[in-house]
This record gives C-alpha cells, structure tokens and sequence, in this order.
C-alpha cells in the first residue's frame, strides 16, 4: 500500500512538469490528497517523504504567482497539523529547502507562509514558534518594493551622512564583517569585478557598511576597498542592535533604486550585475 501510494505521487509530480498550467494548479492543490496524516508507517518514511516533498516544492516554483503557492502551503500545513512530528517535520523540511543558504530552491519569500503559520499555530511548540516568529521578523524587514530602512554612516573621510542623502540612480548596499571568510571573498570579487567598475562609473554607487561600532576593525579592512567605494561604519548600532536590516548572517547584498526603495535584498553580486544589465542596457 505504501509503495503504490509513493508511486501515485510521484507520478503526479513528473507529469505535472509536462501540463499546462491549468494542470500544475490543480496537480498541486491536490497532491497530498493521498497522504493519510495517521499513517504513521508512511509519514515516517523519512527518506521518500523527502523525495516527495521535494517534488511538491517543484511543482509550486513552475508559477510565479506567489499568493498561490502561499495558500498551498498552508493548505498541507493544515492538512498535517494534527500529526505532531509530521508537522514537525514539514517544517523543517521548509526551512531546510527554503531558507538554508546553499539550498538550491533556497527562496526566502516563499518560505513567508510557513513563518506565518509557524508563528501562531496552536499544533507547533513554543520553540517553533519562537523561531518562526524570528524568521518572519527576518524576512519582512526591508521586503523588494518597499523602502530600505534608513541609518547614519560615518565614512572613511570622517564625513555622517544618511543612507537617503545618497544620490544615485541604483545604490549596492553591501553590509560585510571583516571577520568573515565569504565577507572578504566577496569584497576581493567585488574589488576585481571590470564590470561592477563599468556601472560604477555609470552612476552606480557602491556603499560597503560594517553594521557594528568596532571602529579600529573597520579602519583595518579600508585597504581592502577602491576608493571609488563609500565605506561606512554605523556607529550608532541600530543595523544590528533594532535591526534594521537582517544581518544574521553575512555578507548581505541590496540593490537599491534612486529614491532606495529595495530592488534585490539578500542576493549575490552576479544577480546584481545581470540586474544592472537589465536595467542600465547590455555591456
């Protein structure tokens, strides 16, 4: 019984890459229908739960219409919520598949509904929703079109500025810790990048931020920017102290647009890049 009704959903998952997308929409709404939450022989097979949990995730990416996928996801949330450790295992099955950088379906807007539910479920345990209420809080801070939170920079010439007196048509908003490999590995592709120096010369700006108030630690990293950058500290800590951004794990990457309203938030410098592409015409 277990390996027909594994073999049924995975055949649902496949062809559904194959239909249309009257077909994905409802092959996607209807996937766990199988699923008997009080089957624990099934729902404890970790392995192929995997397996079909994965699936499923693809067939909610092949639309782009988030609100849609949200309400899918809730739904098997729903579904399962009875089921203590199956629920407890979808969620960090989304967390693991979502929100884990490295993740190749990490997508941290897709993962919303799951916080949100997580957040206030009367099935899921307090350190659940103590972690989920975090995770949301993370994830609604400074969210693509809205505007990027503002705060003070004290730059290398000894000149305090506001992230919003910053005219630029697109600003990078780069918030790095000298203390961390990637940061530094990301500095030196950015230092040795030809064509971030193109835009940069375009009318870019570049403002690389150290979030905490170790001044003598962001001295000692300066040699490590061009002077075409800004760099600036922020000595009042109220990036990592409120936050206003989420930094809980670095480096982060904006792209701001001319009035900094958030373009791309938490993303790579080569999604930056084909973004300017994109926007300031091809190289």
């Amino acid at each position: 019984m277990l390996k027909k009704w594994i073999f049924l959903l995975l055949l649902a998952a496949t062809s559904a890459c194959l239909s249309g997308y009257a077909d994905i929409i409802s092959r996607a709404e209807h996937y766990w229908n199988g699923l008997d939450p009080t089957d624990t022989i099934a729902a404890q097979d970790s392995e192929r739960m995997d397996s079909l949990f994965t699936d499923f995730l693809t067939l909610l990416t092949c639309r782009s219409d988030l609100s849609w996928s949200d309400s899918c996801v809730t739904a098997s949330l729903r579904r399962i919520e009875h089921n203590g450790w199956l629920l407890h295992y979808w969620l960090d099955k989304y967390r693991e598949k979502w929100l884990t950088k490295g993740s190749p379906l990490y997508n941290e807007r897709r993962y919303l509904p799951v916080a949100q539910y997580a957040a206030t479920s009367e099935y899921v345990d307090e350190g659940y929703r103590s972690r989920a209420r975090f995770h949301l809080r993370q994830i609604l801070l400074n969210r693509v079109g809205s505007s990027a939170n503002d705060f003070s920079i004290k730059l290398t010439s000894g000149q305090s500025i506001r992230l919003s007196q910053l005219r630029a048509d697109y600003t990078i908003l780069f918030f790095y810790d000298p203390d961390c490999p990637h940061c530094l590995a990301v500095l030196d592709e950015m230092y040795h990048s030809q064509t971030l120096s193109k835009w940069l010369s375009q009318g870019v700006q570049l403002l690389a931020v150290y979030p905490y108030i170790d001044e003598t630690a962001w001295r000692g990293c300066a040699h490590l920017m061009r002077p075409a950058w800004l760099n600036g500290i922020n000595l009042d800590g109220c990036v990592a102290d409120i936050p206003l951004y989420d930094i809980s794990d670095m480096p982060r990457l904006y792209l701001l647009d001319w009035d900094k309203s958030v373009v791309l938030r938490n993303t790579s410098l080569d999604t930056i890049l084909s973004t300017l592409r994109q926007l300031l015409g091809t190289e």
